[in-house]
Protein backbone atom coordinates (compact mmCIF):
# COMPACT_ATOMS: atom_id res chain seq x y z
CA UNK A 1 0.00 0.00 0.00
CA UNK A 2 1.38 3.39 -0.96
CA UNK A 3 1.96 5.66 2.00
CA UNK A 4 0.29 9.02 2.40
CA UNK A 5 3.66 10.66 2.99
CA UNK A 6 4.94 9.61 -0.43
CA UNK A 7 1.68 10.61 -2.14
CA UNK A 8 1.62 14.04 -0.54
CA UNK A 9 5.34 14.58 -1.04
CA UNK A 10 5.21 13.82 -4.78
CA UNK A 11 1.88 15.48 -5.51
CA UNK A 12 1.80 18.57 -3.31
CA UNK A 13 3.84 20.83 -5.59
CA UNK A 14 1.88 19.64 -8.61
CA UNK A 15 -1.43 20.20 -6.84
CA UNK A 16 -0.53 23.76 -5.86
CA UNK A 17 0.49 24.54 -9.44
CA UNK A 18 -2.81 23.11 -10.71
CA UNK A 19 -4.70 25.17 -8.15
CA UNK A 20 -3.02 28.38 -9.36
CA UNK A 21 -3.71 27.47 -12.99
CA UNK A 22 -7.38 26.67 -12.36
CA UNK A 23 -7.90 29.89 -10.43
CA UNK A 24 -6.30 31.91 -13.25
CA UNK A 25 -8.12 30.26 -16.14
CA UNK A 26 -11.46 29.40 -14.60
CA UNK A 27 -12.96 32.71 -13.50
CA UNK A 28 -16.45 31.44 -14.37
CA UNK A 29 -16.33 29.11 -11.40
CA UNK A 30 -16.21 31.99 -8.91
CA UNK A 31 -18.53 30.22 -6.49
CA UNK A 32 -15.82 27.59 -6.02
CA UNK A 33 -12.97 30.05 -5.42
CA UNK A 34 -13.05 29.19 -1.71
CA UNK A 35 -11.73 25.73 -2.52
CA UNK A 36 -8.78 27.16 -4.43
CA UNK A 37 -8.07 29.94 -1.94
CA UNK A 38 -8.04 27.39 0.82
CA UNK A 39 -5.31 25.45 -0.98
CA UNK A 40 -3.20 28.48 -1.89
CA UNK A 41 -3.37 30.27 1.44
CA UNK A 42 -3.66 27.58 4.09
CA UNK A 43 -0.81 26.82 6.45
CA UNK A 44 -2.42 23.59 7.61
CA UNK A 45 -1.10 20.07 7.13
CA UNK A 46 -0.46 18.53 3.72
CA UNK A 47 -3.16 15.96 4.39
CA UNK A 48 -5.82 18.65 4.75
CA UNK A 49 -4.59 20.47 1.62
CA UNK A 50 -4.59 17.33 -0.48
CA UNK A 51 -7.99 16.13 0.68
CA UNK A 52 -9.63 19.57 0.25
CA UNK A 53 -8.30 20.03 -3.26
CA UNK A 54 -9.28 16.51 -4.26
CA UNK A 55 -12.83 17.25 -3.08
CA UNK A 56 -12.84 20.26 -5.41
CA UNK A 57 -11.61 18.22 -8.38
CA UNK A 58 -14.26 15.55 -7.79
CA UNK A 59 -17.12 18.04 -7.52
CA UNK A 60 -16.14 20.26 -10.49
CA UNK A 61 -14.16 18.06 -12.89
CA UNK A 62 -15.45 14.61 -12.04
CA UNK A 63 -12.09 13.04 -11.25
CA UNK A 64 -12.10 9.63 -9.59
CA UNK A 65 -12.69 9.56 -5.88
CA UNK A 66 -9.92 8.47 -3.53
CA UNK A 67 -10.44 6.86 -0.14
CA UNK A 68 -7.78 8.76 1.78
CA UNK A 69 -8.26 6.59 4.84
CA UNK A 70 -6.81 3.63 2.93
CA UNK A 71 -3.53 5.50 2.50
CA UNK A 72 -1.05 4.37 5.11
CA UNK A 73 -0.21 7.27 7.46
CA UNK A 74 -3.12 9.51 6.52
CA UNK A 75 -4.96 11.06 9.46
CA UNK A 76 -7.66 13.63 8.90
CA UNK A 77 -7.84 16.78 10.99
CA UNK A 78 -11.06 15.67 12.59
CA UNK A 79 -9.38 12.51 13.82
CA UNK A 80 -6.18 14.18 15.00
CA UNK A 81 -6.13 14.17 18.78
CA UNK A 82 -3.28 15.41 20.90
CA UNK A 83 -3.98 13.42 24.02
CA UNK A 84 -1.98 11.67 26.67
CA UNK A 85 -3.47 8.38 27.76
CA UNK A 86 -3.51 8.01 31.55
CA UNK A 87 -2.62 4.47 32.54
CA UNK A 88 -4.38 2.84 35.54
CA UNK A 89 -1.24 2.88 37.70
CA UNK A 90 -0.68 6.56 36.85
CA UNK A 91 -4.26 7.33 37.81
CA UNK A 92 -3.83 5.61 41.18
CA UNK A 93 -0.56 7.44 41.85
CA UNK A 94 -2.13 10.76 40.88
CA UNK A 95 -4.97 10.27 43.35
CA UNK A 96 -2.42 9.60 46.10
CA UNK A 97 -0.48 12.81 45.47
CA UNK A 98 -3.41 15.11 44.68
CA UNK A 99 -4.98 14.78 48.13
CA UNK A 100 -2.30 13.13 50.29
CA UNK A 101 -3.65 14.03 53.73
CA UNK A 102 -7.28 13.15 52.93
CA UNK A 103 -8.11 16.07 55.20
CA UNK A 104 -11.69 17.06 54.39
CA UNK A 105 -10.98 20.65 55.42
CA UNK A 106 -8.49 21.02 52.58
CA UNK A 107 -11.17 22.09 50.15
CA UNK A 108 -9.16 22.61 46.97
CA UNK A 109 -7.26 19.30 47.23
CA UNK A 110 -10.53 17.52 47.83
CA UNK A 111 -12.04 19.17 44.76
CA UNK A 112 -9.06 18.28 42.57
CA UNK A 113 -9.36 14.66 43.69
CA UNK A 114 -13.01 14.46 42.61
CA UNK A 115 -12.26 16.29 39.34
CA UNK A 116 -9.68 13.64 38.45
CA UNK A 117 -12.14 10.86 39.29
CA UNK A 118 -14.90 12.36 37.12
CA UNK A 119 -12.55 12.97 34.24
CA UNK A 120 -11.00 9.52 34.33
CA UNK A 121 -14.04 7.40 35.18
CA UNK A 122 -16.77 9.32 33.33
CA UNK A 123 -14.78 10.85 30.47
CA UNK A 124 -15.99 14.35 31.31
CA UNK A 125 -14.36 17.38 29.70
CA UNK A 126 -12.80 20.15 31.79
CA UNK A 127 -15.60 22.68 31.46
CA UNK A 128 -18.29 20.02 31.83
CA UNK A 129 -16.89 19.38 35.31
CA UNK A 130 -16.23 22.97 36.34
CA UNK A 131 -19.71 24.18 35.31
CA UNK A 132 -21.51 21.16 36.78
CA UNK A 133 -24.43 22.20 38.99
CA UNK A 134 -25.92 20.51 42.04
CA UNK A 135 -29.28 20.24 40.31
CA UNK A 136 -27.59 18.14 37.61
CA UNK A 137 -26.92 15.30 40.08
CA UNK A 138 -29.76 13.18 41.37
CA UNK A 139 -30.08 10.11 43.59
CA UNK A 140 -27.92 8.82 46.41
CA UNK A 141 -27.22 5.09 46.23
CA UNK A 142 -27.99 5.12 42.51
CA UNK A 143 -26.60 8.50 41.56
CA UNK A 144 -27.07 9.90 38.06
CA UNK A 145 -25.38 12.91 36.51
CA UNK A 146 -26.67 14.89 33.55
CA UNK A 147 -24.32 16.89 31.34
CA UNK A 148 -25.86 19.83 29.49
CA UNK A 149 -25.48 23.56 28.92
CA UNK A 150 -26.45 25.89 31.75
CA UNK A 151 -26.02 29.48 32.90
CA UNK A 152 -22.33 28.88 33.56
CA UNK A 153 -21.49 27.77 30.04
CA UNK A 154 -22.27 25.57 27.06
CA UNK A 155 -21.28 21.99 26.35
CA UNK A 156 -19.20 21.25 23.24
CA UNK A 157 -22.09 20.15 21.01
CA UNK A 158 -25.65 18.86 21.08
CA UNK A 159 -24.35 15.29 21.02
CA UNK A 160 -22.39 16.00 24.21
CA UNK A 161 -25.64 16.11 26.18
CA UNK A 162 -25.90 12.89 28.14
CA UNK A 163 -26.93 11.10 31.33
CA UNK A 164 -24.24 9.21 33.24
CA UNK A 165 -24.87 6.48 35.86
CA UNK A 166 -22.20 7.48 38.37
CA UNK A 167 -22.75 4.54 40.69
CA UNK A 168 -21.89 2.07 37.92
CA UNK A 169 -18.58 3.68 36.95
CA UNK A 170 -16.89 4.74 40.19
CA UNK A 171 -15.25 2.50 42.76
CA UNK A 172 -16.81 2.27 46.21
CA UNK A 173 -14.22 4.61 47.72
CA UNK A 174 -14.47 7.14 44.88
CA UNK A 175 -18.26 7.12 45.09
CA UNK A 176 -18.15 7.70 48.85
CA UNK A 177 -15.85 10.73 48.46
CA UNK A 178 -18.16 12.23 45.82
CA UNK A 179 -21.30 11.49 47.84
CA UNK A 180 -19.86 13.20 50.93
CA UNK A 181 -18.92 16.24 48.86
CA UNK A 182 -22.41 16.51 47.36
CA UNK A 183 -23.93 16.32 50.85
CA UNK A 184 -21.56 19.05 52.03
CA UNK A 185 -22.47 21.34 49.14
CA UNK A 186 -26.20 20.79 49.64
CA UNK A 187 -25.83 21.68 53.31
CA UNK A 188 -23.88 24.81 52.37
CA UNK A 189 -26.64 26.06 50.08
CA UNK A 190 -29.37 25.06 52.55
CA UNK A 191 -31.55 23.40 49.91
CA UNK A 192 -31.42 26.35 47.50
CA UNK A 193 -29.36 24.76 44.76
CA UNK A 194 -30.97 26.33 41.68
CA UNK A 195 -27.83 28.31 40.78
CA UNK A 196 -25.23 26.41 42.82
CA UNK A 197 -22.14 24.77 41.36
CA UNK A 198 -20.91 21.40 42.54
CA UNK A 199 -17.37 22.78 42.82
CA UNK A 200 -16.66 26.19 44.27
CA UNK A 201 -13.84 27.39 46.49
CA UNK A 202 -16.02 29.76 48.46
CA UNK A 203 -19.10 28.18 50.07
CA UNK A 204 -22.35 29.88 49.16
CA UNK A 205 -24.00 31.98 51.86
CA UNK A 206 -27.48 33.35 52.35
CA UNK A 207 -26.28 36.58 50.69
CA UNK A 208 -24.97 34.87 47.57
CA UNK A 209 -27.44 32.03 47.20
CA UNK A 210 -29.52 33.84 44.56
CA UNK A 211 -26.61 34.73 42.30
CA UNK A 212 -24.15 32.66 40.30
CA UNK A 213 -21.31 30.97 42.15
CA UNK A 214 -17.73 31.84 41.30
CA UNK A 215 -16.55 29.08 38.99
CA UNK A 216 -13.14 27.55 39.63
CA UNK A 217 -10.39 28.53 37.21
CA UNK A 218 -8.25 26.27 35.03
CA UNK A 219 -5.03 27.43 36.69
CA UNK A 220 -6.32 26.49 40.13
CA UNK A 221 -7.49 23.07 39.05
CA UNK A 222 -6.23 21.53 35.81
CA UNK A 223 -2.88 23.34 35.65
CA UNK A 224 -2.00 21.92 39.07
CA UNK A 225 -3.30 18.47 38.09
CA UNK A 226 -1.23 18.45 34.88
CA UNK A 227 1.92 19.47 36.80
CA UNK A 228 1.42 16.62 39.26
CA UNK A 229 0.72 14.25 36.37
CA UNK A 230 4.05 15.11 34.79
CA UNK A 231 5.79 14.43 38.13
CA UNK A 232 4.07 11.05 38.39
CA UNK A 233 5.46 10.13 34.96
CA UNK A 234 9.06 11.06 35.80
Amino acid sequence: MESFQSVSGDMRKSILLQAKSIKKNNSAQSENDSYIDGILNTQSSASKELKTFHKFLVSIYGVDKINFYELDGFLSARHSVNANIVMPHEYDELLDVIWPSKNKRNRIERIRYIIIVLGYRLGMRRMEILQLMLKDISGNKYMTLKILSNEYGSIKSASSKRWVPIHDLLTKDEFFVLLEWIKLRKNEVAGCSEHSLVFTLEPSTSKTISILDKMLTIDLTYDVIHTLMRNVRL
